[in-house]
């Protein structure tokens, strides 16, 4: 035994059995009343990293029990000598410290609860903060802590008082703090039904769905077009953790909204038609968090019935209209149909026609070298050859599409051949491949490149369209087409044939007259369409400075047939043919390309078999715990790296 100072705690000597039969002492001196320096001896056997966190731990129970110091307090501080001596034992010097006890006062902090509605509630959660010791260094006892919540005036019943008794018992036994552990909780108030609507018409084409989705929303003059029930109130109230009383909340309300040939009735619960023609709806939602996670809810549907324009498609048409267009029959070549509506075609879109809508455009037959362009969605079901096909929307098109640009922003293609798909954030095909040339596809997906591509294609839409609009000035006067209606149509069309007739000239034919008619009922629609594309421009090039999560994929869902380039968010990779379905998403690392489940059913459910899942935080006392092992796991892995080092050390 060494001498033992008239300052220091006397030392610990202790023996330690080793298989060789030797013997390893260890001596533990106590510096102070915090700290202790410990000298042990490893044979070459015991030299390493599993051995050595051992014997700390025992050196730490042996200083606990002689000084009535918690094992957990207790920390390896650093490596003082390192020395190999003769026998080829290893001597090592070492300190040892206590962690000071925490101090500091009970505190209550409160959280928020979110109800079913997304309203947000204040002090619904109680949580509390505990020390071993207090800020004057008194242990922590169940009497403060009671005091404290009478003193928040906590409701008393909603305190889970045998859960905060054990935690409190738990800190004095561990004298490890504990942080952020929920004692209270109040109740959020029910809510009740929302509103409940009936339409007699779909709001949505079905997959494939196109000649049957407009026949059923074609209506008469006196049709009821959605009737609707009023939410309902919920049944019980709730209370925050102060008891303050919450009243129960109302179900979520939908506006209906009449406008354009619908009617609403007095007790705002039914809209109905007042012409014949062709109806639509148009929600404006919202997102909202609720308990669940994020929620879209409808705050209006606003409905109009407009007149359906019905072209037989006989002959090359030529339109420019504000109503909704049918086509009977096929699109001959070079028509050129424009709509602020929708366009039907149940039959072909032939050579060199163009259809443009401010909807969507639904097509039954199939496209040879034509080009469509909306605002909305576009819907085929035949097949797509050497044509244009640009939708602000999605895209599904049932048949194939070969040697063709799509451009969407979730495009379904049953199978595409030497083919540029570009879309915002996800593409779907069936089978992918090359043409009967040997042309290649390609796919592009990112919402910049597609966010630049609409810009463009509106401004050069301006551009044609105030072209337009000005030979239309020309040929009628610009003061007569500054305030344009329909009796004002018809002063300028007179005047325009009485000058024709007193000029001597040969008079206006019969289609003549007609195609005047025309060219002076398109001046409104191109003057809206012109600051409607101005506004959309504005729009788009807001979207571009906003971030974008949106998920990026690219699914083959059966085969591809020859090597496609792939490009998402300018991460760009190249597939071989392959004879199973794959996913393709990308992230900042690159692309990644996996496998289909095989179980999938819908693209739905491989959106969520593909999706991070976030995961669940521990309970609070769980994760200190865990936490403050981590650090004596830590302390002892130092050590351990310190002795089986290769450096010597002396001091």
């Amino acid at each position: 035994m060494k001498p033992n100072p008239s300052n220091q705690a006397p030392p610990i000597e202790a023996v330690e059995s080793l298989d060789n039969g030797e013997h390893s002492a260890i001596d533990i001196t106590a510096v102070d009343k915090n700290l202790w320096q410990v000298s042990t001896s490893f044979s070459p056997k015991d030299n390493n990293k599993e051995a050595i966190p051992l014997k700390l731990r025992e050196i730490k129970q042996k200083i606990s029990q002689q000084f009535n110091h918690p094992e957990k307090l207790l920390k390896y501080r650093h490596l003082k000598k390192k020395q190999v001596m003769e026998d080829g034992q290893l001597y090592v010097k070492f300190e040892i410290e206590r962690i000071p006890i925490p101090e500091g006062p009970p505190t209550l902090s409160f959280g928020a609860m979110i109800s079913d509605n997304g309203e947000e509630y204040a002090d619904m959660i109680c949580m509390i903060d505990l020390f071993p010791l207090d800020e004057s260094g008194k242990q922590l006892n169940s009497d403060t802590v009671r005091y404290l919540l009478k003193q928040k005036q906590i409701t008393e019943k909603l305190v889970q008082w045998s859960d905060l008794d054990n935690i409190i018992h738990r800190v004095r036994d561990t004298l490890i703090p504990m942080h952020n552990i929920e004692i209270a909780r109040g109740k959020l108030p029910s809510k009740g039904k929302d509103a409940e609507l009936q339409f007699t018409f779909p709001l949505h084409p079905k997959q494939g769905m196109t000649d049957e989705y407009l026949e059923a929303r074609k209506v008469k003059s006196g049709d009821v077009l959605c009737t609707k029930t009023p939410p309902t109130m919920g049944s019980q109230s709730g209370f925050s953790v102060m008891g303050k009383k919450l009243p129960p909340l109302e179900g979520w309300d939908v506006t209906l909204i009449a406008e354009n040939g619908a009617c609403l009735s007095m007790d705002q619960t039914q809209i109905n038609s007042e012409q014949n023609g062709l109806v639509t709806a148009t929600r404006e939602e919202k997102s909202i968090i609720v308990p669940q996670g994020r929620k879209i809810i409808p705050l209006s549907i606003t409905f109009q019935v407009e007149p359906l324009m019905i072209l037989s498609g006989k002959k090359p048409e030529v339109v420019t209209t504000d109503d909704p267009i049918e086509v009977t029959g096929s699109l001959k070549e070079n028509s050129h149909l424009i709509s602020r509506n929708e366009i039907h075609v149940k039959g072909n879109v032939q050579k060199g026609s163009h259809l443009q809508a401010s909807r969507d455009i639904m097509i039954g037959g199939n496209i040879n070298q034509g080009t469509l362009i909306c605002d909305g969605a576009i819907i085929s079901k035949g097949k797509i050859s050497g044509s244009t096909i640009n939708a602000k929307g999605n895209i599904t098109l049932s048949g194939s599409v070969d040697q063709s640009l799509i451009q969407g922003s979730d495009i379904d293609i049953h199978e595409v051949k030497g083919s540029e798909i570009q879309a915002k954030n996800r593409v779907t095909v069936g089978k992918i491949g090359a043409s009967r040339e040997g042309r290649i596809s390609e796919v592009n997906i990112g919402r910049n490149n597609f966010l630049n591509d609409k810009i463009k294609q509106h401004q050069s839409f301006v551009r044609s369209a105030s072209q337009s609009l000005t030979r239309l000035q020309k040929l009628f006067g610009e003061q007569n087409l500054e305030h344009m209606d329909t009796a004002s149509s018809k002063r300028i069309l007179m005047k325009l044939l009485n000058q024709r007739k007193s000029s001597g000239k040969k008079p206006y034919t019969t289609s003549e007259v007609e195609a005047l008619k025309q060219l002076l009922g398109s001046v409104s629609t191109l003057k809206n369409l012109i600051q409607e594309k101005q506004n959309q421009i504005q729009l788009l090039e807001h979207q571009l400075s906003e971030s974008d999560d949106a998920t990026k994929l690219f699914i083959v869902k059966e085969r591809v047939t020859a090597k496609t380039v792939v490009t998402i968010d300018n991460h760009r990779t190249e597939l071989e043919p392959s004879d199973t379905g794959i996913c393709i998403r990308s992230d900042q690392s690159g692309i990644s390309v996996d496998s289909l489940p095989a179980d999938l059913t819908s693209i739905e459910s491989l959106l969520e078999a593909f999706e991070e899942k976030d995961q669940d935080s521990a309970p609070a006392h769980s994760s200190i715990a865990a936490t403050n092992g981590d650090e004596s796991d830590s302390s002892e892995e130092n050590l351990a790296q310190s002795i089986t080092g290769t450096n010597s050390l002396e001091h």
